[in-house]
């Protein structure tokens, strides 16, 4: 990733931890069909437009939990300090797929590869932001849902980044451009750049930006955050048709091997699709409850002793 990478991933820590502030529900502000009490309830009778706007957290859907929490604090710190990894180059081997892809793809004129590099820089920091404006949508019909989006979308975000900064820190796979370098050292913005030079594997744009496209799907797909339908689906379009987008600029710029993309492209969608689905969309909320138990002294006959009985 570009030297500027620290920079951002700070500043974007600072905008959704007051997100996450600001959205928190609270008991002065109560949310849920009963907030008002039994006997607003009753005196005001029902709105089917305002049914239709209303967002409600299935109740089958399993909450963010304290562990949660945790977890993504820990991953979000740990892919901040990630980034004083040193990075060494460790000489990685060419291989004919990568080599025949980059010949085939790369472009030829070097306004052209900046080009490619500027777009696809941009593609990646609009997709870092857009899970967080977007679940802001159902701010204003439900601050709790809005919670619970805005923390799956950090929990992912948090773990897609370690992930990322991690892999590209610690194996120095060299950019395909760095050969360039040698030959016209102005060729391209990282040749002056030491760590830039080395972070090829994996691709970091493309893990981000498939991270978004399935948060996106995910979110959307059980959260009517548009009122469900054409429109919610249409954004999970959007988003899969813009993280696709950002391999093949990287590819053109010739900052990666595809390789380091179709794995960057897997992990993403697995950490933005696969993680919400496993611990929240696809898990009753039921089989989050803690176990407990205590145990009681029982006789019987002429036995005495102590038995455990609880809900596991």
């Amino acid at each position: 990733m570009a030297r500027g990478t620290l920079q951002s991933r700070l500043t974007l820590g600072a905008v959704f931890v007051g997100v996450f502030v600001s959205a928190a529900p609270s008991a002065a502000d109560p949310v849920g069909p009963h907030a008002a009490g039994p006997a607003a309830e009753r005196a005001a009778p029902p709105d089917p437009e305002k049914s239709s706007r209303d967002l409600r957290w299935n109740d089958r859907w399993a909450r963010v939990r304290a562990l949660e929490y945790a977890a993504t604090l820990t991953f979000g710190v740990g892919a901040l300090a990630a980034t004083k990894i040193p990075v060494i180059n460790r000489g990685w081997d060419r291989n004919a797929v990568d080599e025949a892809v980059r010949d085939g793809l790369r472009l030829k004129d070097a306004d052209a590869r900046s080009t490619a590099r500027d777009v696809s820089d941009g593609i990646f920091y609009g997709m870092l932001a857009f899970p967080f404006v977007d679940d802001l949508v159902a701010l204003p019909r439900s601050r709790d849902v809005t919670w619970q989006l805005l923390m799956i979308s950090g929990e992912s975000m948090a773990v897609s980044g370690l992930t990322s900064v991690l892999t590209e820190r610690t194996t120095g796979r060299e950019r395909p451009f760095v050969r360039e370098c040698a030959k016209d050292p102005r060729s391209y913005k990282g040749c002056a750049d030491h760590d830039e030079k080395y972070q090829s594997f994996v691709g970091g744009h493309t893990l981000m930006s498939f991270t978004t496209a399935g948060l996106t799907c995910a979110n959307h797909g059980h959260v009517p955050l548009y009122g469900g339908g054409a429109a919610d689906i249409a954004v999970c379009a959007v988003a899969v048709s813009a993280a696709s987008a950002e391999p093949f600029l990287r590819l053109a710029a010739d900052h990666h091997y595809a390789s380091d993309l179709v794995l960057g492209a897997s992990l993403g969608f697995a950490s933005g699709y696969g993680l919400p689905m496993l611990l929240h969309y696809g898990r009753d909320a039921a089989s989050t409850r803690i176990a407990s138990s205590t145990v009681l002294p029982y006789a019987r006959g002429s036995e005495l002793g102590l038995r455990a009985v609880g809900q596991f």
